[in-house]
């Protein structure tokens, strides 16, 4: 099986819609409906456009997205719980997948890119949140490594932040 992880380009951007629509639907199937009209074709764009949109091809299949990227979350703050809040650190943000591909180790070869990646440009620390409700992704966190320093309420709902040292 071929899989290859790679800068998104602008001809990808339907398929990204696609993906972010597909997984919203399925959040809203498991009552979570933190994702409902987030993600709107013009924001992928300028993602792709600035090249912090990566994909995961399967069969040259776009299955996966994910942004990372240096810049942080707007809604993320500077006393969030960081170790250091003031080191290097790349965010992640947008992480999507087709449902008929979850639970099958995808996004550990996402996670294991993002942290090489991090690695390789000399940056210290890998950040994001999760909404609270999603205990399984948490989960799936902590066991990769990420810590979680801080939870608060974003917007409507309860976010958990993590943090990893690399």
């Amino acid at each position: 099986m071929s899989i290859s992880i790679e800068i998104a380009q602008e001809s990808d951007t339907e398929e990204i819609h696609k993906i972010m629509q597909s997984c919203t639907k399925w959040l809203n199937d498991q009552n979570m409906m933190h994702w409902e009209n987030v993600y709107p074709l013009y924001k992928i764009k300028l993602k792709v456009a600035k090249k912090i949109n990566y994909i995961l091809k399967v069969e040259n299949n776009i299955v996966w997205t994910i942004i990372i990227d240096d810049k942080k979350i707007i809604y993320h703050k500077d006393d969030e719980g960081w170790k250091e809040p003031n080191e290097k650190a790349f965010y992640i943000s947008w992480l999507a997948i087709l449902p008929e591909y979850m639970s099958k180790g995808y996004a550990t070869n996402l996670l294991d890119f993002a942290d090489k990646k991090v690695k390789e440009e000399g940056w210290k620390y890998i950040r994001f949140d999760v909404v609270s409700h999603y205990k399984k992704l948490i989960n799936f966190y902590k066991n990769r490594g990420y810590g979680i320093v801080s939870t608060r309420v974003t917007g409507k709902y309860e976010s958990v932040f993590f943090e990893k040292s690399l």
